[in-house]
């Protein structure tokens, strides 16, 4: 396969703005050229006519629930080059896009089961006082606002992920009147969940966020005992 052409692809990887180093690229045989994203089974593979190099055909390894890696060739027939770029530009955009986001997106569900205790908020004996006193209650409503402010402080938020946040945090600080601690409790966890995911944090920016969480409420909850 010619050297432009192979080229091409590095180009327009660098065009739709991925890292080159993420890809491999390997020449099969002189008819076949093979771009896999490193550490997944995603591919594009690109071949040439026998009888002209204006002629291509390609197959692609997608990501999907299941990945499949019986691929057959796109198209039934030669096709001019463009077509061959235009696929892979595709590829590029959704499926080399949806595993990196997938990849680099922070497993909170992880983050949250890493300590014994969420936010320092400590297991509660529903037999004893299963609900919150008043005073308890205006500790917690303040302990929200704060968790807002250090949001704010730290992240910077768009106007419309700042209204989806205030959203959540809405919900949380009315239903500290008709909660139960373990509920509040799980209530707090989902919600730091939410606005993880409306800010579109990555690992440690997530991490970050867990541990803003963790010092705001723990403190708040130390008042509380």
């Amino acid at each position: 396969m010619l050297k432009t052409i192979r080229n091409s692809f590095l180009e327009q990887i660098s065009l739709n703005k991925f890292d080159p180093a993420l890809f491999r690229g390997t020449e099969i045989n002189d008819l076949t050229f093979l771009i896999e994203l490193l550490g997944s089974k995603l591919s594009f593979t690109v071949i040439c006519s026998p009888q002209s190099f204006s002629y291509f055909n390609c197959r692609r390894i997608q990501f999907t629930p299941i990945i499949n890696l019986k691929v057959e060739n796109v198209f039934s027939s030669w096709q001019h080059f463009d077509k061959i770029q235009q696929e892979f530009t595709k590829w590029l955009q959704y499926n080399v896009s949806l595993y990196l986001k997938n990849e680099m997106a922070p497993d909170l569900w992880a983050v949250s089961q890493q300590e014994n205790e969420v936010f320092g908020i400590p297991t509660f004996d529903l037999s004893e006082t299963p609900d919150y006193s008043s005073k308890d209650k205006d500790i917690l409503r303040i302990a929200v606002a704060a968790f807002r402010s250090r949001l704010i402080e730290s992240f910077h938020p768009e106007k419309d992920q700042l209204d989806q946040i205030d959203q959540r945090l809405n919900y949380l600080t009315k239903s500290i009147d008709r909660l139960n601690k373990i509920d509040w409790k799980s209530l707090l966890l989902s919600t730091v969940i939410g606005i993880a995911t409306s800010l579109s944090l990555d690992t440690e920016r997530g991490r970050l966020l867990f541990e803003i969480a963790r010092q705001v409420f723990s403190n708040a909850m130390h008042l509380l005992k």
